[in-house]
């Protein structure tokens, strides 16, 4: 009874600093030497976005994307986004100066895009434009191996680079829909958020469907955890709620028709490995939302990702959001 007092106190001196909603910055980090020490298949992620202020939009680009949208209600709010971002992926063995034609190839992924959500408070869409680049372009592995040149004990130079995917472009379009459905409405909440998605281009091309079950207080203030796709995804903005907290944990399956850090470049000749058609995730975490930030954890198990994967992979992912 004195936590509760205690939490409705703080809850009402906090609401009037947050009463109205501003921008937010968020930046996520992704790494996998977090767990084992070691880099290997995704080894890192690094995110960062801007997403603006909720808006009753009636202009001629709403109306075009809601045209391929999920339906949804006219009373929604839509917010725009931008983001910028860079994905590793290295062979297990990142001393091999030649890397086994069997393992993942060194590739890397720099890119930049825009997007929109659309919040009715019951469901969540959003729809998203990425572009960017794969292969020495992309800076991964001028990334690495000035990170491990650092001379930082139990690192390995990789001695690889020179064998990653060439230089190629990359476009990603993806819609996503999150649904909230309230399980417990109390001084401690529980929810569950069912998600699927579909993402096409030349980068990705794969179909996704999932869920995350939500326990802690002030769920409504977000649709769960900002990660880097792909990955159970849940909104870069927050809602003014004030103190908020929940524990979390998700599984999210994908059904990959393509994806080129595993098939190799589009045209011409490239390192590759068969790819697995299935791949799951399974993730657990938390998250503390004070006025005008967010601070989170979480950690991802993901499933062989292709044929002759030795064990599955593991990562960290860290992610901090302000109000601006």
């Amino acid at each position: 009874m004195r936590l509760r007092l205690l939490t409705g106190a703080f809850l009402a001196l906090a609401a009037p600093a947050c009463a109205s909603e501003s921008p937010s910055l968020v930046a996520t980090l992704d790494n996998d030497s977090f767990i084992n020490g070691i880099d290997r298949h995704y080894t890192n992620g690094v995110y960062l976005s801007w997403t603006g202020v909720p808006e009753t939009r009636a202009d001629g680009l709403t109306r075009a994307l809601e045209g391929v949208m999920l339906p949804g209600s006219p009373s929604a709010t839509w917010r725009e986004g931008y983001f910028f971002g860079q994905n590793m992926f290295t062979p297990e063995d990142i001393y091999a100066r030649n890397p086994p034609l069997n393992d993942r190839p060194y590739a890397g992924w720099l890119y930049a895009g825009a997007r929109l959500y659309r919040d009715n408070g019951a469901s969540l869409d959003r729809i998203e434009a990425t572009l960017g680049v794969v292969g020495p372009m992309s800076l991964a592995g001028d990334l690495q191996e000035s990170w491990h040149s650092l001379g930082i004990p139990g690192t390995l130079h990789p001695n690889g680079w020179h064998y990653q995917l060439r230089n190629e472009p990359g476009v990603i379009l993806t819609q996503q829909r999150i649904w909230r459905v309230t399980v417990v409405d109390g001084p401690l909440e529980m929810e569950i958020l069912p998600e699927a998605n579909v993402s096409l281009g030349n980068v990705y091309d794969y179909a996704g469907a999932g869920g995350m079950l939500r326990i802690g207080q002030g769920l409504s203030a977000d649709w769960g955890p900002p990660r880097i796709a792909p990955a159970l995804t849940g909104s870069d903005f927050q809602h003014p709620n004030g103190l908020a907290w929940y524990l979390f944990a998700g599984v999210e399956g994908r059904a990959i028709a393509r994806n080129i850090f595993l098939d190799g470049n589009s045209f011409g000749d490239s390192r590759s490995v068969a790819r697995e058609g299935l791949v799951g995730d399974f993730s657990a975490g938390g998250a503390l939302l004070l006025p005008g930030a967010r601070l989170m954890g979480s950690f991802t198990h993901r499933t062989k990702e292709f044929l002759g994967q030795r064990d599955a992979d593991q990562f960290v992912s860290i992610s901090m959001a302000f109000g601006l």
